[in-house]
């Protein structure tokens, strides 16, 4: 049996790549248990809240124990699991049996994968199919069926071979398989250390594997996204890429069908596509390009090529900085929620000093200006949900003449003997090429039509613009009610108010979503376009077009049947399917339109309800003091822990080989701290000639250890600089 272990053995990179994983990975098991007791901890205070407080929290933050309870059960899981996505017949299974060198995963143009398949450590090699649960309570689920993978060599059968039948279906793909998922269990070092592997369907080859795919998501640790070097362009098709964070590795397979006076090129224009469609990212560092065909041959002749190493540092990398990344995206959110905690418990407290019929005063008429507030954000969401919906619809209008023009029908349906796709050995293979021909060349077409006339840029600006307005203006509307809500004078709120100004700062998402490296035109809706036609026209047409003609007459006059497949291509466009295709192009307008429909109102009945709760307060300030003083008193500590665990979590973004720092000259000084120059590189420690300066930079040095005192201290510097 072809394991792990019967690998070449001069992979010695391999080996330090795993010490260095399991290394992260013992670490990554210490702050994540610190981490879920300092959550643990803070739920336990929510628990503690008066009903007034804990009420007003639940409003700035919806499900707050069940949020606790998920991120806690996310901290304590203990498998890295990294999902591989990418275009159908990109070559993902082939890439992950180079990874585990043995073929373990069908791959072939016409059987790809059609179900989620994780594959994890085992000792003894096995199979376990998971039964799609049909929505029928009335019957017991069938429970999961295991086989057990046999040698080759006893059977008669590879285990590719033994594996198809339960994660792959060559006939109506677009229907799935019969099992939710697949588990295969494979001795291989780099499962043994806790990575899973989930090999996804291939993206936008039907709505149902694409549900599938993103249900996935959450559970992913990071990401290996493959793209198929001889179709770059398919990088911009998929919606999976725009959500995917910065732990992802991008995989450029099939790099020995470029050219090699082509590859610089090819090269440039795939990271012009992920610096347009992934933003977060780092596109240069975090790409690899690699022929998993060529590197599987030559492992099966023992040799490993240094594309096949160049691919394991990328994923070891992404591994490290997945740990980070995770650590710090708990981290951040229950700083967050602490802050909160604080910053209404203190709300309360303060309030209590003023004299009581001044407060109940002062609250009434700040609740009748949050009931005027809520009415009139109420009714401006109606209006800028008009306006979206009226701004869309003129796209459509526009796209839609477009397509019916006889212009667009022309150039379309014309095609160069180049463009046509040639006969393959059979009619399956050829349809495939001339659908995918058909799609490329469609969206090509509305590319071009979105860059000489703009329309689309047009109306996104417009309503970006107008919808960024909306939030300033709801922002300082916040700012300044919660600024009433913790003083005895509303005059000191909008002194206090027109001096913020500058640093407010509001959590709404949608702020970094729109910005000026987000791409505006996205084709990703031509699958929606072309494959979620009226009755599913095109596949339909896949499978009647086979019975109909065979290959020799394809042969004899492809022109003309490529012509008349482009005309029944276009008759079978509907505007309904403009629309859909539309407003996947606006979905970065939508989505900061949906956060200012839910967040803002949100926000405005929490202070609402807090307002309210502060007018029918019955108790003494002693009474309200006590009853918050507990809480507070261990939020406090809990503050200053985080604050300590934080930065060092921070510390391990910077690696000191990274960063070089004299105490001459000093730049600055203060009682706490120096700040000095510095120079920030790449820091290859093992390569001086690759540590290449990055940037100049200010180095703030501590006169003190770290403690949870100075480590708050630092924090809100940080915030300041920020």
């Amino acid at each position: 049996m072809a394991t792990g272990s019967d690998r070449p053995k001069n992979i010695d990179g391999f080996q330090k790549g795993l010490s260095l994983i399991l290394e992260a990975k013992e670490e990554d098991a210490v702050k994540r248990t610190t981490l879920e007791q300092l959550l643990s901890q803070t739920a336990v205070c929510l628990h503690g809240l008066q009903g007034n407080v804990f009420s007003v929290i639940n409003g700035d933050f919806p499900d707050l124990l069940k949020t606790f309870e998920e991120r806690i059960e996310r901290l304590q899981q203990r498998d890295y699991c990294i999902l591989v996505a990418g275009e159908t017949s990109s070559g993902k299974s082939c890439m992950i049996n180079l990874l585990l060198g043995v073929d373990l995963l069908p791959y072939s143009i016409l059987s790809t994968t059609s179900t989620i398949c994780e594959i994890k450590y085992g000792l003894h090699p096995k199979l376990v199919a998971h039964y799609k649960n049909d929505g029928d309570n009335s019957t017991p689920p069938l429970l999961p069926k295991t086989v057990k993978l046999r040698d080759p060599n006893d059977c008669g059968k590879s285990y590719r071979d033994q594996i198809a039948p339960y994660v792959h279906l060559k006939e109506k793909r677009e229907e799935g398989t019969s099992y939710e998922k697949v588990e295969i269990f494979w001795p291989h070092e780099l499962l043994r250390v806790g990575i899973v592997i989930i090999d996804s369907p291939g993206v936008g080859e039907s709505e149902k594997m694409d549900q599938i795919l993103m249900s996935y998501l959450p559970k992913a640790f990071a990401f290996i996204y493959v793209i198929s070097c001889n179709n770059a362009g398919g990088i911009q098709k998929d919606r999976l890429v725009r959500i995917l964070d910065k732990c992802a590795l991008f995989v450029a397979n099939k790099w020995d069908q470029v050219d090699e006076d082509e590859r610089s090129v090819v090269k440039q224009h795939i990271v012009e596509q992920l610096n347009l469609y992934w933003p977060d990212g780092n596109p240069v560092a975090q790409t690899v390009y690699v022929s998993t065909k060529d590197a599987l041959k030559e492992q099966k002749r023992g040799r490993i090529t240094e594309e096949y190493d160049v691919l394991l540092e990328g994923i070891k990398s992404m591994i490290l900085k997945a740990i980070y990344s995770r650590l710090n995206n708990h981290w951040t959110w229950v700083n967050i929620v602490l802050d909160r905690i604080l910053f209404r418990i203190n709300g309360f407290n303060k309030s209590m000093l003023e004299d009581r019929d001044s407060l109940i005063q002062r609250m009434n008429a700040l609740h009748r200006k949050i009931l005027v507030l809520q009415e009139a954000r109420q009714q401006e969401i109606a209006e800028l949900k008009r306006k979206f919906v009226d701004e869309t619809e003129n796209i459509v209008d526009a796209l839609f003449d477009y397509l019916r023009s006889s212009e667009f029908e022309r150039k379309f349906t014309t095609w160069e003997t180049s463009e046509i796709p040639v006969a393959e050995e059979s009619w399956k293979l050829t349809k495939v090429k001339i659908q995918k021909a058909l799609e490329d060349r469609f969206e090509m077409f509305l590319t071009k039509w979105e860059e000489r006339n703009g329309v689309h840029a047009k109306v996104h600006d417009e309503l970006v613009q107008c919808f960024q307005s909306r939030f300033r203006l709801a922002e300082a509307e916040i700012k300044e009610i919660e600024d009433i809500i913790h003083t005895q004078h509303s005059q000191a709120s909008s002194e206090s108010t027109e001096k913020n100004k500058k640093v407010l700062q509001f959590n709404i998402r949608a702020k970094v979503i729109i910005g000026a490296t987000s791409p505006l035109w996205v084709t990703v809706g031509v699958a929606s376009l072309i494959i979620a036609l009226p009755a599913l026209a095109i596949r339909q047409a896949r499978k009647s077009i086979g019975a109909k003609m065979k290959i020799d007459d394809y042969q004899k006059d492809r022109e003309g049947y490529l012509t008349k497949k482009s005309k029944k291509f276009l008759t079978s466009v509907t505007k309904e399917n403009v629309r859909e295709f539309v407003k996947e192009q606006m979905h970065l307008a939508d989505a900061m339109l949906q956060e200012y429909v839910s967040r803002i109102p949100r926000i405005l009945e929490a202070n609402r309800r807090m307002a309210s709760e502060l007018m029918h307060e019955t108790r003494s300030k002693d009474e309200v003091w006590r009853s918050n003083l507990p809480v507070f008193n261990k939020c406090v500590e809990l503050k200053k822990m985080l604050s300590k665990f934080g930065i060092q979590i921070w510390s391990e973004t910077i690696s000191s080989n990274q960063l070089s720092w004299s105490e001459d000259p000093l730049i600055g000084e203060g009682e706490f701290s120096s700040v000095y120059s510095g120079v920030l590189s790449n820091g290859n420690a093992e390569n001086s000639e690759d540590s290449r300066p990055v940037a100049n930079v200010a180095v703030k040095v501590f006169k003190q250890p770290l403690d949870c005192e100075n480590a708050n201290l630092f924090l809100q510097n940080e915030a300041i600089l920020r």
